[in-house]
């Protein structure tokens, strides 16, 4: 009677779950299911629900899948055997498994089930909205970053108009250069080579200031790709160095060669050095020594390092905490978005991002970025 008892009970617990929950012993067949389970085989394409219903193998429903060259099976697959072989503890993936009339997302967790014959619990959830929830996000963060791309490259105008009139002008002292040699009667053809040569630099140094400004605007998806920050900086150093030729600050780069190579977003690691660099020519307005350094290093194995160290007055010690922020500025005209999208960002590429004080002058803002997993060859 006790044990009928017991069983009436789990039958309703089982029944009660709103997550979709199917018992199998260790051989993989299927021991029991509920109402929700049954609803989401019939949902996912087994009307008769002759696959995953009660005596059905589900280990061999995965194998089927798996030779049907299903990944996401054979990834749960795998899951589900290494917890019936004591392998883990449990185990967990997210997938898609969209139906004809709409995107949906799922997580199904695997638990062993504690039974003498040994066996394991398998659920799964529904989390379509939070997966939808999460990409509204995204699409905010991102439009909020563009924005903040633009107002960077608002503070910049004076730095970029500079660097685009060394080149312009280098080509139009050239062009006059060779309009005065073809007004010869015996014009001086080699000359002539080296000034058509000089236009065709001095335009290339033109285009990749444009190249760079179009992409810092353009809009696009987060893209991850393996890359050496040294390379992301050095890339955007010529904007940096002629905005601060322009505010009387000296530049330093100190970017270690032996770094190794990280997961990110160029343009929004570019984003972050230009937020911090902007920050730090500000910080050191009144600053009798005006210096910035941006700075590189291997930070153990695991992660690498970037300082962005100035010489203004330094962070009071009250707010260090309270500058990333959205909307916290000490700046009479800020609107302090700049340092919280550049901590949304290093978020985003699992960093850390903080600010100390230097003992003799200023402060540094650092970040880290772990570095990217060897890929097998």
């Amino acid at each position: 009677m006790e044990l009928q008892r017991v069983e009436m009970l789990s039958s309703s617990v089982l029944a009660s779950l709103r997550d979709h929950v199917a018992v199998i012993d260790k051989n993989g067949q299927i021991i029991a299911v509920n109402e929700a389970w049954r609803r989401f085989a019939a949902e996912n394409g087994d009307p008769e629900e002759a696959s995953v219903s009660l005596g059905a193998n589900y280990l061999e429903v995965c194998r089927q899948a798996v030779r049907g060259e299903d990944l996401t099976a054979g990834a749960a697959l795998h899951g589900i055997e290494s917890v019936l072989n004591g392998l883990r503890a449990e185990f967990s993936m997210e997938y898609e498994c969209s139906s004809p009339s709409e995107e949906r997302w799922f997580v199904m967790n695997v638990l062993p089930l504690r039974s003498v014959g040994g066996g394991a619990v398998i659920s799964h959830i529904n989390v379509t909205q939070r997966k939808r929830a999460e990409r509204d996000l995204q699409q905010l963060r991102e439009q909020l970053s563009r924005v903040t791309r633009i107002a960077t490259m608002g503070e910049l105008a004076a730095a970029l108009a500079h660097e685009l009139n060394q080149p312009l002008t280098g080509i139009l002292s050239n062009a006059q250069a060779a309009q005065r040699i073809l007004s010869h009667p015996n014009p001086d053809f080699e000359e002539l080579r080296e000034i058509l040569s000089d236009i065709i630099k001095d335009d290339e140094r033109a285009s990749q200031v444009i190249l760079r400004l179009r992409s810092l605007f353009k809009k696009e998806d987060f893209q991850f790709t393996r890359l050496n920050v040294n390379d992301v900086i050095t890339e955007i150093v010529p904007m940096i160095r002629s905005h601060a030729l322009l505010k009387g600050v000296v530049l330093v780069t100190e970017l270690d060669p032996a770094i190794l190579p990280v997961m990110g977003d160029r343009i929004q690691l570019q984003q972050v050095i230009l937020n911090l660099a902007l920050n730090g020519f500000e910080a050191m307005e009144h600053s009798e020594v005006k210096k910035l350094c941006v700075r590189t290093i291997q930070d153990a194995e695991e992660s690498v390092r970037v300082y962005v160290k100035d010489s203004g007055m330094g962070i009071d010690e009250k707010i260090k905490e309270e500058i990333f922020k959205p909307f916290f500025t000490t700046k009479k005209e800020g609107i302090g978005i700049g340092l919280a999208v550049s901590h949304s960002i290093i978020g985003l590429h699992r960093g850390r991002i903080w600010v100390e004080n230097n003992p003799d002058q200023g402060s540094t803002v650092s970040f880290t970025l772990p570095v990217a997993r060897k890929t097998s060859t």
